[in-house]
Protein backbone atom coordinates (compact mmCIF):
# COMPACT_ATOMS: atom_id res chain seq x y z
CA UNK A 1 0.00 0.00 0.00
CA UNK A 2 1.45 3.66 -1.39
CA UNK A 3 2.30 5.70 2.20
CA UNK A 4 0.81 9.01 0.20
CA UNK A 5 -0.80 12.08 1.64
CA UNK A 6 -3.81 10.30 2.82
CA UNK A 7 -2.49 7.21 4.04
CA UNK A 8 -0.29 9.93 6.60
CA UNK A 9 -3.89 11.26 7.78
CA UNK A 10 -5.41 8.86 8.30
CA UNK A 11 -2.37 7.16 10.39
CA UNK A 12 -2.09 10.46 12.24
CA UNK A 13 -5.99 10.10 12.80
CA UNK A 14 -5.44 6.51 14.56
CA UNK A 15 -2.62 8.18 16.49
CA UNK A 16 -4.42 11.08 17.84
CA UNK A 17 -7.67 8.96 18.58
CA UNK A 18 -5.89 6.43 20.60
CA UNK A 19 -3.46 9.24 22.29
CA UNK A 20 -6.67 10.54 23.40
CA UNK A 21 -7.53 7.64 25.12
CA UNK A 22 -4.29 6.56 26.66
CA UNK A 23 -4.28 9.80 28.86
CA UNK A 24 -7.92 8.70 29.85
CA UNK A 25 -8.05 4.85 30.27
CA UNK A 26 -4.99 4.02 32.35
CA UNK A 27 -6.36 6.06 35.08
CA UNK A 28 -9.67 5.76 35.25
CA UNK A 29 -10.25 3.19 38.02
CA UNK A 30 -7.49 4.73 40.45
CA UNK A 31 -9.02 8.07 40.20
CA UNK A 32 -12.42 6.96 41.03
CA UNK A 33 -10.94 5.03 44.03
CA UNK A 34 -8.44 8.21 45.02
CA UNK A 35 -12.73 10.15 44.92
CA UNK A 36 -13.42 7.73 47.59
CA UNK A 37 -15.30 4.92 45.34
CA UNK A 38 -15.34 1.39 46.60
CA UNK A 39 -14.14 -1.32 44.26
CA UNK A 40 -17.73 -2.39 44.40
CA UNK A 41 -18.96 1.05 42.73
CA UNK A 42 -16.42 1.52 40.42
CA UNK A 43 -17.41 -2.53 38.82
CA UNK A 44 -20.81 -1.12 39.14
CA UNK A 45 -20.41 2.59 36.96
CA UNK A 46 -18.08 0.18 34.33
CA UNK A 47 -21.34 -2.11 34.04
CA UNK A 48 -23.56 1.26 33.65
CA UNK A 49 -21.37 2.15 30.99
CA UNK A 50 -21.37 -1.15 29.15
CA UNK A 51 -25.19 -0.99 29.43
CA UNK A 52 -25.48 2.50 27.68
CA UNK A 53 -23.26 0.73 25.07
CA UNK A 54 -25.36 -2.25 24.54
CA UNK A 55 -28.58 -0.06 24.09
CA UNK A 56 -27.12 2.52 21.79
CA UNK A 57 -24.18 1.62 20.11
CA UNK A 58 -26.50 -0.70 17.41
CA UNK A 59 -28.56 1.49 17.09
CA UNK A 60 -26.50 4.18 15.87
CA UNK A 61 -24.37 2.20 14.03
CA UNK A 62 -27.30 0.65 12.16
CA UNK A 63 -28.63 4.42 11.35
CA UNK A 64 -25.28 5.00 10.28
CA UNK A 65 -25.29 2.01 7.84
CA UNK A 66 -28.71 2.67 6.62
CA UNK A 67 -27.50 6.28 4.97
CA UNK A 68 -23.72 5.60 4.47
CA UNK A 69 -23.07 8.62 6.98
CA UNK A 70 -20.53 6.93 9.14
CA UNK A 71 -18.72 9.92 8.49
CA UNK A 72 -20.77 12.13 9.64
CA UNK A 73 -21.97 10.17 12.80
CA UNK A 74 -17.74 9.71 13.54
CA UNK A 75 -17.79 13.85 13.53
CA UNK A 76 -20.23 14.04 16.21
CA UNK A 77 -19.41 10.99 18.62
CA UNK A 78 -15.99 12.95 18.51
CA UNK A 79 -17.56 16.12 19.55
CA UNK A 80 -19.34 14.66 22.12
CA UNK A 81 -16.52 12.24 23.87
CA UNK A 82 -14.25 15.18 23.94
CA UNK A 83 -17.01 17.24 26.12
CA UNK A 84 -17.16 13.78 28.51
CA UNK A 85 -13.37 13.99 29.10
CA UNK A 86 -13.32 18.02 29.53
CA UNK A 87 -16.24 17.24 32.24
CA UNK A 88 -14.59 14.89 34.00
CA UNK A 89 -11.14 17.32 34.02
CA UNK A 90 -13.14 20.00 35.37
CA UNK A 91 -15.55 18.97 37.56
CA UNK A 92 -15.19 19.27 41.60
CA UNK A 93 -18.37 16.72 42.39
CA UNK A 94 -17.01 12.86 42.31
CA UNK A 95 -20.42 12.27 41.48
CA UNK A 96 -19.93 14.61 37.89
CA UNK A 97 -16.98 12.94 37.41
CA UNK A 98 -18.51 9.14 37.68
CA UNK A 99 -21.45 10.63 35.78
CA UNK A 100 -19.54 11.90 32.44
CA UNK A 101 -17.70 8.57 32.64
CA UNK A 102 -20.90 7.11 30.52
CA UNK A 103 -20.98 9.67 27.60
CA UNK A 104 -17.12 9.39 27.30
CA UNK A 105 -16.85 5.56 27.74
CA UNK A 106 -19.93 5.16 25.04
CA UNK A 107 -19.00 7.82 22.59
CA UNK A 108 -15.43 6.57 22.61
CA UNK A 109 -16.14 3.39 21.57
CA UNK A 110 -19.01 4.24 18.93
CA UNK A 111 -16.60 6.64 17.35
CA UNK A 112 -13.73 3.50 17.25
CA UNK A 113 -16.41 1.55 15.89
CA UNK A 114 -17.62 4.14 12.94
CA UNK A 115 -13.88 5.19 11.99
CA UNK A 116 -13.07 1.48 12.11
CA UNK A 117 -15.36 0.93 9.40
CA UNK A 118 -14.26 3.86 7.48
CA UNK A 119 -10.83 2.70 7.55
CA UNK A 120 -12.06 -0.90 5.91
CA UNK A 121 -13.71 1.06 3.01
CA UNK A 122 -10.96 3.25 2.60
CA UNK A 123 -8.34 0.37 2.38
CA UNK A 124 -10.79 -1.38 -0.25
CA UNK A 125 -10.77 1.61 -2.71
CA UNK A 126 -6.91 1.10 -2.31
CA UNK A 127 -7.24 -2.37 -2.97
CA UNK A 128 -5.82 -3.40 0.20
CA UNK A 129 -6.59 -5.76 3.02
CA UNK A 130 -3.35 -4.41 5.75
CA UNK A 131 -5.54 -3.24 8.62
CA UNK A 132 -2.89 -3.60 10.82
CA UNK A 133 -0.20 -0.95 9.03
CA UNK A 134 -3.15 1.41 9.87
CA UNK A 135 -3.83 0.49 13.29
CA UNK A 136 -0.08 0.23 14.56
CA UNK A 137 -0.55 4.23 14.08
CA UNK A 138 -3.15 4.05 17.23
CA UNK A 139 -0.38 2.27 19.31
CA UNK A 140 2.42 4.63 18.04
CA UNK A 141 0.27 7.28 19.67
CA UNK A 142 -0.89 5.74 22.66
CA UNK A 143 2.38 4.41 23.60
CA UNK A 144 3.38 8.11 23.64
CA UNK A 145 0.66 9.79 25.06
CA UNK A 146 0.82 7.52 28.17
CA UNK A 147 4.46 7.83 28.73
CA UNK A 148 4.03 11.45 28.98
CA UNK A 149 0.59 11.17 30.60
CA UNK A 150 2.30 9.57 33.28
CA UNK A 151 5.06 11.90 34.26
CA UNK A 152 2.47 14.91 33.86
CA UNK A 153 -0.38 13.02 35.90
CA UNK A 154 2.68 13.12 38.61
CA UNK A 155 2.70 16.63 38.63
CA UNK A 156 -0.29 18.54 37.49
CA UNK A 157 -2.63 15.49 38.80
CA UNK A 158 -4.76 13.33 36.59
CA UNK A 159 -7.52 15.48 35.81
CA UNK A 160 -5.59 17.40 33.41
CA UNK A 161 -5.24 14.85 31.41
CA UNK A 162 -8.60 14.56 30.83
CA UNK A 163 -8.44 18.04 30.02
CA UNK A 164 -5.40 16.99 27.16
CA UNK A 165 -8.00 14.15 26.15
CA UNK A 166 -10.17 16.21 24.81
CA UNK A 167 -7.81 18.62 22.75
CA UNK A 168 -6.54 15.60 20.68
CA UNK A 169 -10.14 14.33 20.13
CA UNK A 170 -10.97 17.73 18.39
CA UNK A 171 -7.14 17.73 16.60
CA UNK A 172 -8.55 14.34 14.92
CA UNK A 173 -11.25 15.52 13.20
CA UNK A 174 -9.39 17.10 10.67
CA UNK A 175 -7.70 14.16 10.05
CA UNK A 176 -11.03 12.16 8.75
CA UNK A 177 -10.48 14.15 5.33
CA UNK A 178 -9.56 11.17 3.20
CA UNK A 179 -12.35 9.17 4.36
CA UNK A 180 -15.55 9.21 1.86
CA UNK A 181 -18.54 11.39 3.24
CA UNK A 182 -20.68 8.89 2.22
CA UNK A 183 -20.24 4.85 2.14
CA UNK A 184 -22.39 2.48 -0.42
CA UNK A 185 -25.98 2.02 0.76
CA UNK A 186 -27.74 -1.47 -0.01
CA UNK A 187 -31.36 -1.84 -0.35
CA UNK A 188 -32.79 -2.79 2.93
CA UNK A 189 -33.55 -6.57 1.43
CA UNK A 190 -29.22 -6.78 0.82
CA UNK A 191 -29.17 -6.13 4.77
CA UNK A 192 -31.34 -9.13 5.67
CA UNK A 193 -30.36 -12.70 6.08
CA UNK A 194 -29.55 -15.49 8.61
CA UNK A 195 -26.42 -14.66 10.32
CA UNK A 196 -23.41 -16.68 9.35
CA UNK A 197 -22.29 -19.58 12.25
CA UNK A 198 -18.66 -17.46 11.93
CA UNK A 199 -19.69 -14.84 13.14
CA UNK A 200 -21.93 -16.34 15.60
CA UNK A 201 -18.64 -17.55 17.30
CA UNK A 202 -16.58 -14.16 16.37
CA UNK A 203 -19.79 -12.52 18.92
CA UNK A 204 -19.61 -14.99 21.17
CA UNK A 205 -15.51 -15.22 21.59
CA UNK A 206 -15.83 -11.47 22.10
CA UNK A 207 -18.39 -11.39 25.06
CA UNK A 208 -16.17 -14.05 27.14
CA UNK A 209 -12.65 -12.50 26.24
CA UNK A 210 -14.78 -8.92 27.61
CA UNK A 211 -15.90 -10.99 30.49
CA UNK A 212 -12.28 -12.35 31.41
CA UNK A 213 -10.75 -8.86 30.87
CA UNK A 214 -12.89 -7.39 33.13
CA UNK A 215 -10.14 -9.09 36.04
CA UNK A 216 -7.35 -7.36 34.63
CA UNK A 217 -8.35 -3.51 32.76
CA UNK A 218 -8.14 -0.81 34.73
CA UNK A 219 -6.86 -2.60 38.35
CA UNK A 220 -3.57 -3.05 36.62
CA UNK A 221 -2.67 0.33 37.05
CA UNK A 222 -3.84 0.72 40.19
CA UNK A 223 -2.01 -2.45 41.30
CA UNK A 224 1.13 -1.06 39.79
CA UNK A 225 0.39 2.37 41.60
CA UNK A 226 -0.33 1.38 44.98
CA UNK A 227 0.98 -2.09 45.68
CA UNK A 228 4.20 -1.77 43.78
CA UNK A 229 4.46 1.60 44.59
CA UNK A 230 5.69 2.69 41.33
CA UNK A 231 3.21 6.01 40.78
CA UNK A 232 1.61 7.11 37.68
CA UNK A 233 5.07 7.20 35.47
CA UNK A 234 5.44 3.21 36.24
CA UNK A 235 1.65 3.05 35.16
CA UNK A 236 2.77 5.29 32.13
CA UNK A 237 5.76 3.28 30.77
CA UNK A 238 4.05 0.17 31.50
CA UNK A 239 1.48 0.97 29.32
CA UNK A 240 3.48 3.00 26.74
CA UNK A 241 5.73 -0.56 26.70
CA UNK A 242 2.91 -2.71 25.92
CA UNK A 243 1.60 -0.02 22.85
CA UNK A 244 4.96 -0.47 21.85
CA UNK A 245 4.91 -4.45 21.84
CA UNK A 246 2.02 -3.91 19.21
CA UNK A 247 3.22 -2.35 17.15
CA UNK A 248 5.98 -4.80 15.22
CA UNK A 249 2.69 -7.46 15.50
CA UNK A 250 0.58 -4.87 13.60
CA UNK A 251 3.17 -4.20 11.13
CA UNK A 252 3.35 -7.92 10.61
CA UNK A 253 0.13 -9.05 11.15
CA UNK A 254 -1.33 -9.08 7.55
CA UNK A 255 1.24 -11.81 6.04
CA UNK A 256 0.78 -13.20 9.82
CA UNK A 257 -2.99 -13.56 8.56
CA UNK A 258 -2.86 -14.99 5.38
CA UNK A 259 -0.76 -17.73 7.00
CA UNK A 260 -2.28 -18.78 9.90
CA UNK A 261 -5.54 -17.17 9.46
CA UNK A 262 -7.30 -14.53 11.50
CA UNK A 263 -8.86 -17.50 14.19
CA UNK A 264 -5.39 -18.59 14.61
CA UNK A 265 -4.16 -15.71 15.84
CA UNK A 266 -7.09 -14.66 17.74
CA UNK A 267 -6.27 -18.05 19.61
CA UNK A 268 -2.63 -16.96 20.31
CA UNK A 269 -3.41 -13.80 21.64
CA UNK A 270 -5.90 -14.76 23.83
CA UNK A 271 -3.14 -17.43 25.10
CA UNK A 272 -0.53 -14.85 25.82
CA UNK A 273 -2.80 -12.33 27.25
CA UNK A 274 -3.83 -15.00 30.01
CA UNK A 275 -0.39 -16.07 30.44
CA UNK A 276 0.58 -11.69 30.74
CA UNK A 277 -2.38 -11.68 33.95
CA UNK A 278 -0.74 -15.13 35.18
CA UNK A 279 2.62 -13.12 35.55
CA UNK A 280 1.39 -9.66 36.55
CA UNK A 281 -0.35 -11.76 39.86
CA UNK A 282 3.18 -12.89 40.28
CA UNK A 283 5.18 -9.73 39.91
CA UNK A 284 6.51 -8.79 43.37
CA UNK A 285 8.74 -5.54 41.75
CA UNK A 286 8.14 -2.86 38.88
CA UNK A 287 11.07 -4.91 36.78
CA UNK A 288 9.32 -7.84 37.23
CA UNK A 289 5.62 -6.50 36.49
CA UNK A 290 6.79 -4.43 33.14
CA UNK A 291 8.48 -7.93 31.75
CA UNK A 292 4.85 -9.08 31.83
CA UNK A 293 4.87 -5.92 28.95
CA UNK A 294 5.55 -8.85 26.53
CA UNK A 295 3.17 -11.19 26.25
CA UNK A 296 0.10 -8.68 26.86
CA UNK A 297 1.74 -6.53 24.36
CA UNK A 298 2.17 -9.01 21.78
CA UNK A 299 -1.48 -10.58 22.86
CA UNK A 300 -3.15 -7.31 22.33
CA UNK A 301 -1.46 -6.42 19.23
CA UNK A 302 -2.85 -9.92 17.46
CA UNK A 303 -6.40 -9.59 19.25
CA UNK A 304 -6.53 -5.65 17.98
CA UNK A 305 -6.37 -6.83 14.35
CA UNK A 306 -7.76 -10.35 13.88
CA UNK A 307 -11.48 -9.96 14.57
CA UNK A 308 -11.75 -6.79 12.69
CA UNK A 309 -10.08 -8.16 9.95
CA UNK A 310 -12.48 -11.93 10.40
CA UNK A 311 -15.35 -9.70 10.87
CA UNK A 312 -14.97 -7.27 7.63
CA UNK A 313 -14.19 -11.11 5.97
CA UNK A 314 -17.58 -13.00 7.06
CA UNK A 315 -20.01 -9.46 6.53
CA UNK A 316 -22.15 -8.58 3.79
CA UNK A 317 -20.44 -5.26 2.60
CA UNK A 318 -23.19 -2.96 3.84
CA UNK A 319 -23.38 -4.95 7.36
CA UNK A 320 -19.98 -4.34 8.07
CA UNK A 321 -20.56 -1.63 10.58
CA UNK A 322 -23.88 -3.07 12.32
CA UNK A 323 -21.00 -6.42 12.82
CA UNK A 324 -18.78 -4.24 14.47
CA UNK A 325 -21.16 -2.84 16.28
CA UNK A 326 -22.67 -5.85 17.49
CA UNK A 327 -19.28 -7.32 18.40
CA UNK A 328 -18.87 -4.28 20.64
CA UNK A 329 -22.64 -5.16 22.31
CA UNK A 330 -21.02 -8.28 23.19
CA UNK A 331 -18.01 -7.00 24.37
CA UNK A 332 -20.31 -4.51 26.46
CA UNK A 333 -22.36 -7.08 27.96
CA UNK A 334 -19.34 -9.12 29.04
CA UNK A 335 -18.08 -5.91 30.99
CA UNK A 336 -21.23 -5.38 32.08
CA UNK A 337 -21.64 -8.97 33.55
CA UNK A 338 -17.87 -8.95 34.59
CA UNK A 339 -17.17 -5.47 36.43
CA UNK A 340 -18.97 -5.70 39.18
CA UNK A 341 -17.93 -9.03 40.07
CA UNK A 342 -13.89 -8.15 39.22
CA UNK A 343 -14.88 -5.07 41.60
CA UNK A 344 -16.36 -7.20 44.60
CA UNK A 345 -13.65 -9.54 43.89
CA UNK A 346 -10.98 -7.11 44.07
CA UNK A 347 -12.53 -5.73 47.71
CA UNK A 348 -12.26 -9.27 49.34
CA UNK A 349 -9.21 -11.24 47.54
CA UNK A 350 -7.29 -8.22 45.95
CA UNK A 351 -5.62 -7.78 42.90
CA UNK A 352 -3.23 -10.33 42.50
CA UNK A 353 -6.13 -13.36 42.80
CA UNK A 354 -8.31 -11.22 40.49
CA UNK A 355 -5.74 -11.68 37.72
CA UNK A 356 -5.55 -15.12 38.43
CA UNK A 357 -9.03 -15.64 37.30
CA UNK A 358 -8.33 -13.29 34.69
CA UNK A 359 -5.54 -15.99 33.39
CA UNK A 360 -8.03 -18.67 33.31
CA UNK A 361 -10.91 -16.97 32.18
CA UNK A 362 -8.56 -16.09 28.79
CA UNK A 363 -6.94 -19.68 28.83
CA UNK A 364 -10.45 -21.17 28.57
CA UNK A 365 -12.61 -18.11 25.99
CA UNK A 366 -8.81 -19.63 23.66
CA UNK A 367 -10.13 -23.26 24.17
CA UNK A 368 -13.65 -22.23 23.32
CA UNK A 369 -12.30 -20.55 20.40
CA UNK A 370 -9.96 -23.25 19.42
CA UNK A 371 -12.93 -25.71 19.91
CA UNK A 372 -15.67 -23.86 18.20
CA UNK A 373 -13.66 -23.46 14.49
CA UNK A 374 -12.89 -26.99 15.10
CA UNK A 375 -16.43 -27.80 14.72
CA UNK A 376 -17.47 -25.19 12.00
CA UNK A 377 -14.52 -27.06 9.94
CA UNK A 378 -16.02 -30.61 10.55
CA UNK A 379 -19.43 -29.21 9.54
CA UNK A 380 -17.67 -27.64 6.64
CA UNK A 381 -19.12 -24.14 7.62
CA UNK A 382 -16.31 -21.77 6.74
CA UNK A 383 -16.79 -18.05 6.42
CA UNK A 384 -18.58 -17.19 3.73
CA UNK A 385 -18.64 -13.16 3.25
CA UNK A 386 -22.43 -13.34 1.82
CA UNK A 387 -23.40 -14.63 5.15
CA UNK A 388 -24.12 -11.53 7.16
Amino acid sequence: MRRNREYWEVAAGFGLVFGAMAVVEPYLVQHLLALGFTGSQVGTLLAVVSLTGIVLVPWASSAADRGGHQRQFTVVSTLLQALGSLVMGLATVPLVTAGAIIPFRYFSGLGMNLRNRLALYWLEQQHSQDFGSLRLWGSVGYSLCVLVGGLVAERLGIPFLFIVSSGLMLLSLPLLRPFAAQLPVAPPKSRQGRMSASMQLVLLITGLTAFARTAYAGWAQDFLDTTLQGGESTVGLYMALIALIEVPVMFTIHRLIDRWGANGLWVLGLVLLGAGFAGLAAAQTVPGALLVTLPVGIGQGLMIVAPVVLIGQVSKPHNVTLNLALAGVLGSVGTMIGSPIAGALFDRLGARTLFLIGAAGMLLTALTLAAGRAILRRMAVGPQPAGD
